[in-house]
């Protein structure tokens, strides 16, 4: 088991830096985390957060986007970054012999950001496009509805991208002046592999934030028993996705989520696979899934089937739920799902960028990082007991919200609470 030491650092008001350094790799990850997502954003103004990290990559005042492209390009690494309901994350990953090129480039990208007004319509375009190819994909559709149906009229519910009405509004001088609330909100820079911790610190001094007021955010209600349909003539396959309340990040309950998710539907010798597929036929896959936010969670269940076969699916979870709520799994089930999880937490580290996430989501959220030690001994302690509890609430089919793309009648979708 890995025994780097991890390393937490305030930089100066705002920023925190935590790291983890492997001297004996050829390379780093190092991340940015904004506490700014989609679900701080006006009514009418979603997908202004995505629009903005769109815009970070457009150039700034000493270099265009075709020159800071070929500049992290000729480095032979990558530059990325993505956009959530709670962050906006700026993801990098180089050899160790180009850190101090690389954080120059972070640091330009930041501090001397200007927008360029004159490439604001364009990228509106290209994001209109990505928000036209999500809506006809289903399954991307039905897990913005999953949201919507669940949460609406919490800001939670929109979709990142924001919608086609809400985009096409957007002015260059509101994102313009959304960005500088933007970068004045806490900063949280991760970083692991081969990296000198010195120089980094000394260099992120140099990161520009202000003092501006956090976002304030209010705690979502989830909407239980709500459903939505959207007919499709176009698929002959209904997607489905479903999901009930859970626990946030900052709950150790985590722990027996993530192992109640992976028995229920997480692999191969989960209920919901060995019952829907392999007993059934009714389909090729079915996955739970999970999201961990602040403040809420969900425990879901996706899967695609055959119109015909809809109303055999919702029936088959419906029983296997009520019998996992009753009868608790058994304690060879917990075991095995125990040593999945494990498994994949620690074949996770191998990477940095993974380890890198890590660091900075944990210290971004619970204000601490958890030892992998302690990781694991909360992963091993799950039982039948410390389970049941969460069983009584997660698997009772009428919290469920029910979201569904294609063929389907919403008597079928009611009898699941029935």
């Amino acid at each position: 088991m890995a025994k780097n030491s991890i390393e937490i650092i305030d930089i100066k008001d705002g920023i925190r830096f935590a790291g983890e350094n492997i001297p004996h790799l050829y390379s780093f990850s190092i991340g940015l985390f904004f506490a700014c997502g989609s679900r701080d954003e006006e009514p009418g103004e979603e997908g202004k957060t995505h629009f903005l990290e769109h815009m970070l990559f457009k150039g700034t005042g000493l270099h265009s986007a075709q020159e800071l492209f070929k500049k992290i390009e000729s480095l032979g690494g990558s530059f990325d970054a993505f956009t959530t309901k709670e962050h906006t994350i700026l993801i990098t990953r180089f050899l160790t012999e180009y850190q101090e090129e690389v954080t120059d480039i972070i640091l330009e990208m930041i501090n001397e950001a200007i927008l360029p007004e004159s490439e604001f319509a364009k990228e509106k375009s290209v994001i209109l496009e990505e928000i036209k190819s999500s809506s006809e994909d289903p399954e991307d559709r039905v897990f913005d509805m999953l949201f919507d149906i669940s949460f609406r009229p919490h800001q939670i519910a929109s979709p990142v991208m924001g919608f086609k009405s809400s985009v096409e509004k957007l002015s260059w001088e509101r994102v313009f002046d959304f960005f500088q609330r933007f970068r004045s909100q806490s900063i949280t820079v991760a970083a692991a592999g081969n990296y000198d911790t010195e120089f980094l610190v000394g260099k992120l001094q140099d990161l520009r934030n202000g003092k501006r007021p956090s976002f304030i955010r209010e705690p979502p209600i989830f909407n239980e028993q709500k459903t939505g349909i959207e007919s499709r003539k176009d698929i002959s396959q209904v997607y489905v996705a479903m999901a009930v309340p859970s626990v946030p990040f900052v709950d150790d309950r985590r722990y027996a989520v993530n192992i109640i998710s992976s028995a229920l539907g997480g692999g191969m010798s989960s209920r919901l696979f060995l019952r829907l597929r392999e007993k059934e036929g009714l389909v090729y896959n079915v996955q739970t899934f999970n999201e961990f936010f602040s403040d809420i969670g969900l425990l879901g269940i996706f899967f695609v089937t055959d119109q015909k076969n809809f109303p055999k699916c919702l029936e088959a979870i419906r029983d296997e739920l009520l019998r996992v709520r009753y009868e608790n799994f058994t304690e060879e089930e917990l075991s095995i799902h125990r040593a999945l999880i494990k498994g994949n937490f620690l074949i996770g580290l191998e990477n940095t960028s993974t380890r890198m996430l890590r660091l900075g989501r944990s210290l971004s959220q619970l204000g601490e990082i958890p030892s992998v030690a302690n990781v694991i001994s909360n992963i091993e302690s799950i039982d039948q007991e410390s389970v049941a509890p969460l069983l009584e609430k997660l698997c009772d089919p009428t919290r469920y919200s029910i979201a569904v793309v294609g063929s389907a009648r919403p008597d079928d979708v009611r009898r699941f609470y029935q």
